[in-house]
């Protein structure tokens, strides 16, 4: 009778929910941990994979049917994918083509490569050694680019370098909301004692942010309720450097100064 009921009562639990697998995908690289391999153009979503062996990029189409391939990509010589970051279509050129953000990394010299390619596979700029890159706005909303490297010189000490670009494109309104749902922003960013973080959640439950520093040790951890309101975290006490933070899937990043 016990195991009857118990049967019955997961049963009925399980009614109402509604997950259908649409398509798998495996895509390639040396590092690869991004958590979106989608992108959005012209209010068209798209999906994306890369492939190593011909040093390419598949994009297939919201039904998930082929749509095309941008290969071979001009990575420099001894150069591996290392990481994702995004795809526009006219963010840094208005000319509607896509713009693919990658990292390369040199196996032999350990070097980082923050390439620009464009719909050909053709290098379009090469933002050298940096390999974090974050699109913001500023108060007169036009988009930057900061791109930035953190590294030791020497055991104990952390520096971080980065750069701030002005980009000549826009995103449309429906390209800026997709992004926007894949992070959660952090303000002001660079900082030196207190951070402001958006709260993606307003179910009034208990939630939890992680902050980690770039060797994957978490350094920080703050109770809040998911109500709406912004997150206050005092990262006076961290070192100077590049964090990353986590909501569950939702992350961002920022620099402690």
């Amino acid at each position: 009778m016990k195991k009857t009921l118990l049967y019955l009562f997961l049963t009925i639990n399980f009614i109402g929910i509604s997950q259908t697998l649409e398509k798998s995908y495996r895509t390639e690289g040396e590092s690869n941990n991004h958590i979106n391999y989608s992108f959005i153009s012209e209010n068209k979503l798209y999906y994306v994979t890369f492939n190593t062996s011909n040093r390419g990029i598949n994009i297939f189409d919201r039904n998930h049917s082929y749509y095309k391939s941008i290969s071979p990509l001009e990575l420099p010589q001894n150069f591996l994918f290392d990481k994702f970051y995004f795809i526009t279509d006219k963010l840094f050129d208005l000319n509607l083509e896509f713009e693919i953000l990658l990292g390369a990394r040199n196996n032999t010299t350990g070097e980082n490569k923050m390439l620009l390619f464009n719909e050909k596979g053709n290098i379009i700029f090469d933002f050298g050694d940096k390999n974090e890159a974050n699109v913001f706005k500023d108060v007169q909303d036009n988009f930057k680019l900061m791109t930035s490297l953190s590294h030791s010189p020497y055991s104990g000490y952390q520096v971080v370098d980065y750069d701030i670009y002005s980009l000549d494109g826009t995103l449309s309104i429906s390209q800026e909301n997709f992004l926007a749902k894949q992070k959660i922003i952090g303000f002001p960013n660079p900082t030196k004692q207190k951070i402001n973080i958006t709260n993606p959640f307003k179910n009034n439950e208990n939630e939890k942010i992680e902050v980690y520093d770039i060797n994957g040790r978490k350094v920080l951890e703050k109770e809040f309720v998911g109500n709406g309101k912004s997150i206050e975290l005092d990262i006076s006490k961290l070192s100077k450097g590049i964090y990353n933070y986590r909501i569950r899937e939702f992350g961002n990043k920022f620099i402690k100064k």
